[in-house]
């Protein structure tokens, strides 16, 4: 922490309040803060970062991303979903337009905000937010999203929609199981023709060692 607070000194004396080197430094020293579960003070420098950020870079610069989804994090773990929803949201609308629907990034953040409207009780909002993530996703992401949804319906009292989406998620896994079984068996059918192999050579070489001989 020491390093980094002489580092942002050095760094506000060199360029100034404004400028990205100085918000890059702001939001090491707020990660410190959140890893220390120093939430007040993590909070108070990503919103001082933020503020800089907007001033800086405009309203729609990726960096944005990064320390609004931070925020984000910061009120979930303080329950205070409304503004942690608030700052995810806008986090989402930046992410889409620059990086468009499918990107890991927006996936994670759509997940986070249908993670929070589930904990509050907005099931149908939830719902949205997870079969959104559901497009161009590969079996694993799915199957995940999947249960989440089963979850969903499960505790809004929907049990027979929730056994549905439960049992597509077994399917899912049961059928991954298989790719990994079958890559497993490859991988030690490959293993004993490379010793086969390796034999092969070895007796090949002592042969020719005798006829040389």
């Amino acid at each position: 922490m020491e390093l980094y607070t002489k580092a942002l000194v050095a760094g506000q004396e060199a360029f100034g309040d404004e400028h990205p080197e100085v918000t890059s430094i702001m939001n090491k020293i707020g990660n410190l803060y959140y890893e220390e579960d120093n939430f007040d003070a993590a909070l108070k420098t990503y919103l001082e970062g933020l503020g800089v950020e907007r001033s800086v870079l405009g309203e729609d610069h990726p960096n944005l991303t990064v320390i609004l989804t931070n925020i984000g994090q910061i009120y979930k773990h303080k329950y205070e979903c409304m503004l942690a929803l608030k700052h995810y949201h806008e986090a989402h609308v930046i992410q889409q337009k620059l990086l468009g629907s499918f990107h890991p990034s927006v996936a994670t953040t759509i997940s986070s905000i249908g993670l929070l409207n589930y904990h509050r009780g907005h099931y149908d909002c939830a719902l949205n937010f997870y079969q959104e993530l559901l497009l161009g996703r590969d079996n694993c992401d799915v199957a995940i999203i999947m249960y989440n949804i089963a979850t969903v319906q499960f505790d809004r009292g929907d049990e027979d929609e929730a056994m549905k989406f439960y049992r597509e998620t077994l399917q899912i896994k049961q059928a991954a199981l298989m790719c990994v079984n079958f890559a497993i068996g490859l991988v030690g059918t490959a293993r004993f023709a490379i010793v086969d192999i390796a034999v092969n050579v070895a007796l090949q070489e002592e042969e020719k060692e005798r006829v040389d001989f």
